[in-house]
């Protein structure tokens, strides 16, 4: 596959974000999510229709968006009522995503993740669970390496966040701006309340909410700009995202409830779309038009 002419990550940019993130990542963390949580997963989907839409057969999608509105749905009743093994269930469901995957494209890949992913459920899925959230903030990655375009990727998603967590513990400031209640609610984002009393939570978060930063840089700046058409800004959805932004301030830890929704068929998509397009190689031309297809 021939690499695509679009924005690159940067080196300079990444390290700004990673100085804010390393001395103010609660900050960082509500400002960012508050203002661009709901456009990034706007713009994701976009670009995941943009490439990946028109290329994979009705019943493949149709199979998908069925486990993905059953998720979604266990997400929304455990907001309202507690859902005993509300985890459990929507890793069984994230499992039968990773299954389905596999029946339409069947390669090593989908079969080691499901084996994988089952170990590693059965052994602690309170931590798969948790982790996932966590490398979510990697997929750009994955889309960009997938268009040939990840040059400076292992430097910004791997090396800077080993930095990070060795250095952050020492440098974060903005912990005593935020009560003590407040604390606990916005590191529970990636980490379990039971485990923030350990010593190196503030370095994880840290590390976490600086992969955010630069998972949400990514989709809204760099993505669009591999697309074959501009997405689309309609008044309405403009709309959306203030009132998102508001909601946001006046009550986070209600309006983060209702933004996991979302949150969770944008980033559970992503897993059956990354293994379709890396168990399958597509050929297109200069235009970005596709000559041949192996999508199921």
């Amino acid at each position: 596959m021939m690499k695509f002419s679009g924005k690159q990550l940067s080196i300079p940019f990444a390290i700004v974000l990673a100085f804010v993130a390393s001395i103010m990542p609660v900050t960082s963390y509500l400002i960012s999510l508050s203002l661009f949580g709901l456009p990034h997963i706007y713009y994701e989907l976009s670009y995941i229709n943009n490439r990946c839409g028109n290329h994979m057969s009705t019943s493949f999608k149709t199979a998908i968006l069925l486990v993905l509105c059953l998720l979604c749905s266990c997400s929304l009743v455990a907001i309202i009522v507690p859902i005993t093994y509300y985890v459990e269930m929507v890793l069984a469901l994230a499992f039968l995503l990773i299954l389905i995957t596999y029946i339409y494209v069947p390669s090593m890949l989908c079969f080691s993740l499901l084996l994988g992913f089952a170990a590693a459920v059965t052994f602690n899925p309170i931590l798969v669970f948790f982790l996932m959230a966590f490398l979510h903030n990697f997929s750009p990655w994955a889309f960009l390496k997938e268009r040939q375009a990840s040059q400076n990727a292992f430097f910004i998603f791997l090396i800077l966040p080993i930095l990070i967590f060795c250095v952050s513990h020492y440098l974060s400031l903005d912990y005593s701006i935020h009560t003590e209640s407040q604390i606990p609610v916005y590191l529970a984002h990636y980490i379990p309340l039971p485990w923030q009393q350990f010593s190196f939570t503030k370095a994880i978060f840290a590390t976490a909410v600086y992969l955010q930063l630069i998972h949400y840089d990514s989709t809204i700046r760099l993505l669009p700009s591999y697309m074959t058409s501009k997405i689309k800004l309609p008044v309405i959805i403009i709309m959306i995202f203030a009132i998102a932004y508001i909601s946001f301030m006046i009550n986070f830890a209600m309006s983060r409830s209702f933004y996991s929704i979302f949150a969770a068929f944008h980033a559970w998509l992503e897993v059956p779309v990354l293994l379709a397009l890396f168990s399958y190689k597509m050929k297109f031309d200069s235009s970005d038009k596709l000559l041949s297809e192996t999508y199921p």
